[in-house]
């Protein structure tokens, strides 16, 4: 393998993991790509068969960790690509010399650690979001950064949108700082001065309730915070009434025109600040006592 490493690992899950991983097999070598977490279905697996990628799938903790741990007993120069990945790497890989670990990640590490990055900016309101790979230590996602990218937070975005962006973004830094990574240019990384808020992957932007007493822009950052689509990352939105007893709804729309108003009996309207939020099919799903409706 060229450069400083005698192999390398993409460690991650979908379409990103599948790009990076393509582009280490065209432009250097890959022994492998490994897709750990719940792997019922997978757009990875599917493009790796595509294309002839070595891919392994691990489910279990215990067989990921083994396989970390064979990675540590070889003693060969091993660069690992964390690329949308959850596995959190034990010490004694962070701390082998000859173990390289870079990781992405969907934020600036100056406004957001951890999990669901992307959400925790939307609600937050964040103007400025971005994506940065950073070199993994024991401390989460503080390590050196290797490359940072910005773009300016629209106000009409969703979580899943955003991470469509970052991850297109995150695509492009990384075949640019890939090189440098290969070449053991060790100047090109930089520390971060001021780190963000950690997050939690237990977390969600107000324990995912829907207060109706914020104002309009608050209101419009949670719904589309919570906004994964079909992926539903962080579950599904509630409301709840003064007992306690919970409200779901189908989907939202967010309209700045009554005349655009098409709700139907069974939604539910918040109008806040000359601004229309459409709950569909808005509905009781537990009482305050969690019985089901």
């Amino acid at each position: 393998m060229n450069g400083r490493f005698e192999q390398c690992f993409v460690i991650g899950t979908g379409q990103f993991a599948f790009n990076c991983a393509k582009y280490m097999s065209d432009k250097y070598a890959l022994a492998g790509i490994y897709e750990y977490g719940n792997l019922q279905q997978s757009s990875c697996r599917d493009l790796c068969d595509k294309y002839g990628l070595p891919y392994v799938p691990i489910s279990d903790k215990e067989k990921f960790d083994g396989f970390m741990r064979r990675i540590n007993e070889s003693e060969k120069r091993t660069l690992l690509i964390s690329a949308s990945n959850t596995y959190i790497f034990p010490d004694f890989i962070t701390d082998n010399k000859n173990i390289k670990v870079i990781n992405y990640h969907p934020a600036l590490l100056s406004k957001h650690l951890g999990r669901n990055a992307e959400a925790w900016a939307i609600y937050e309101q964040d103007r400025i979001v971005g994506i940065t790979w950073h070199e993994v230590t024991s401390e989460i996602d503080k390590g050196a950064i290797l490359a940072e990218r910005e773009i300016e937070l629209a106000d009409d975005i969703t979580s899943l949108r955003l991470m469509t962006k970052q991850y297109q973004l995150g695509f492009a830094a990384f075949k640019q700082m890939i090189g440098g990574v290969m070449r053991g240019e060790e100047g090109c990384t930089k520390k971060c001065l001021n780190y963000g808020k950690m997050h939690y992957s237990f977390q969600k932007p107000n324990d995912g309730i829907l207060d109706p007493s914020w104002d309009a822009g608050k209101i419009s950052a949670f719904l589309r915070c919570m906004d994964y689509g079909s992926l539903k990352i962080l579950g599904e939105p509630v409301m709840l009434d003064k007992s306690g007893g919970q409200y779901g709804w189908d989907f939202y729309k967010i309209l700045y025109d009554k005349a655009d108003d098409k709700s139907l009996p069974n939604d539910k309207v918040i109008e806040k600040d000359g601004v229309f939020f459409i709950l569909r099919n808005y509905r009781q799903i537990n009482s305050a006592l969690g019985s089901k409706t």
